[in-house]
């Protein structure tokens, strides 16, 4: 179901209401949106109602309006990602069981986590960027050695992230159905210093809080948690991880 608002409204409010709550019991999933915010709220896996995944346009009713003043602005910086965000809403409900399926989610969330890095100074990862320029034996200077390490940083951190699950999935077997991946817990499963220090470091709010990236970990989290563990690792080939 889609909640359409005007722009002036607060999306959170609206995703909150007595009528979203309605509709989510009849449809089991809404799409909340101002036009400039977009919210989907669904159900946690104990089935209670929570808010999903968001996306912003912009922060305010003025933001939005300045902003179709330059459309083709607007869409470089938001179009790829915000139909991102739109395609995993409409997939939540499907399973994933291919490894093709769950690379397109991890990738999505990829996208939308370099991003965020690029929008913001990163002081709080000297010495993340420090380590990582020491085990891969390079050094990012300049502007585009600051845009490769960003890029690097986040393929890095995602590809770690699907070697814990894979790890973690060796000790939890498809008929564990209760068991939970938690990447703040990635760290335990993965024997390379430099991601062991990337998971320490995101899982640290106080130190990457601003970046948001931890907020985008958690959805892809979620993902890894949807997987159909018996379908996926029936054709899953280890030796084709990277790709």
């Amino acid at each position: 179901a889609l909640e359409v608002k005007p722009v002036g409204d607060d999306v959170y409010v609206v995703a909150r209401s007595e009528q979203v709550l309605r509709y989510l019991e009849k449809y089991g999933q809404v799409l909340v949106t101002t036009y400039r915010e977009f919210v989907l709220a669904g159900y946690d896996a104990d089935g209670a109602p929570r808010l999903l995944e968001s996306y912003t346009l912009a922060a305010t009713e003025l933001g939005f309006w300045t902003m179709a003043t330059t459309p083709r602005k607007s869409a470089t910086e938001h179009g790829e990602r915000l139909a991102d965000f739109l395609r995993r809403a409409l997939l939540r409900g499907a399973p994933i069981a291919s490894p093709q399926d769950l690379a397109w989610f991890l990738a999505s969330y990829a996208r939308e986590a370099r991003s965020r890095a690029e929008e913001r100074e990163l002081p709080a990862l000297a010495t993340t960027r420090a380590a990582l320029e020491e085990s891969l034996g390079m050094t990012f200077s300049g502007e585009k050695g600051d845009h490769f390490f960003r890029s690097t940083l986040v393929q890095t951190l995602f590809y770690g992230l699907f070697a814990a699950w894979v790890f973690w999935a060796e000790h939890h077997p498809p008929s564990d159905t209760a068991a939970r991946f938690r990447w703040r817990e990635a760290a335990q499963y993965l024997h390379i210093p430099i991601l062991q220090k990337l998971f320490y470091d995101f899982a640290n709010p106080s130190q990457l809080g601003a970046l948001k990236l931890d907020e985008v970990l958690d959805w892809a989290g979620e993902a890894l948690n949807r997987v159909d563990r018996a379908s996926f690792f029936a054709t899953f080939a280890q030796q084709h991880a990277v790709q």
